[in-house]
């Protein structure tokens, strides 16, 4: 179970990372007791105020691919771009292995 593997006391870091279109994005995940504590986004794409705004919508969620990318839907958008990032982000989740 998620509690089992992830719900434990043992704290670790994990790091994603991938090439798009856009850009490319590293993802530095620290998790603590199962809960994303802190995260890192690095990103050669344009428009980096976008990229800064989005680990404050996924921490503090569960390290779990469909938790994280259900707090990648709150992250607001003001454009076609962002929204392909987005997008973009979600489908990298959904491949990751975590």
């Amino acid at each position: 179970s998620w509690e089992w593997i992830y719900g434990r006391k043992i704290d670790f870091q994990y790091e994603l990372s991938k090439r798009f279109p856009w850009g490319g994005i590293t993802w530095q995940i620290q998790v603590d007791r199962g809960m994303i504590g802190d995260l890192q986004i690095f990103s050669d794409a344009m428009d980096s105020d976008f990229m800064e705004s989005i680990p404050s919508y996924v921490k503090g969620c569960k390290y779990d691919k469909k938790d994280m990318i259900k707090s990648l839907d709150r992250v607001p958008v003001e454009n076609e771009g962002q929204q392909n990032i987005l997008s973009d982000m979600k489908g990298f989740l959904k491949e990751a292995e975590l």
